[in-house]
């Protein structure tokens, strides 16, 4: 009984051992595709492609995954038209996390939006994103990002009206 016992112990740690060796994997996967994907967009959505997202078991390093996914994308201009990457991490981040991915996991559910021709939809995501109070950096950033969306989607709607942009 107790050799039995025993085993059935080593073996419980053995697997507890694994899960958290992949996890930490994961999370040090998760955290250099974090630190390159403003620099090197490409070679991030090369990394994130190649990982396997069944194998992501926490809801907080799958939000996670989506969110750079999303991100990934947008830099390798890949336009998405279904939110179906960006959604777990807008659900998971609504009520979990910084004001920092909140924001961004908005921003990239915007530009879904966008690229599916929502623009008042796209619009209200940039307005949610100005309510929420983050970091100033990533404030300006996103700021910057939603003047740019916006001049964009004000040029697409004055090509429906056959007008043409005002030049200064």
């Amino acid at each position: 009984m107790g050799r039995r016992f025993t085993g059935i112990i080593l073996i419980f740690i053995i697997i507890l051992t694994a899960c958290n060796h992949t996890d930490t994997q994961l999370k040090g996967q998760l955290d250099l595709i974090d630190s390159i994907i403003e620099k090197d967009g490409g070679q991030a959505y090369k990394m994130l492609k190649g990982m396997n997202r069944d194998s992501i078991s926490s809801k907080s390093e799958y939000a996670r995954y989506s969110l750079l996914m999303s991100m990934a994308m947008d830099k390798n201009y890949i336009d998405i038209t279904s939110d179906s990457i960006i959604a777990p991490a807008v659900e998971y981040y609504r009520k979990h996390g910084s004001n920092d991915h909140k924001m961004k996991a908005l921003y990239y559910r915007g530009v879904v939006e966008r690229n599916a021709g929502n623009n008042e939809s796209a619009l209200e995501y940039k307005r949610r994103i100005i309510c929420l109070r983050g970091d100033y950096i990533m404030l300006n950033t996103i700021s910057t990002r939603i003047f740019l969306h916006t001049q964009k989607l004000w040029k697409t709607y004055l090509k429906l009206l056959n007008l043409q942009p005002l030049q200064p």
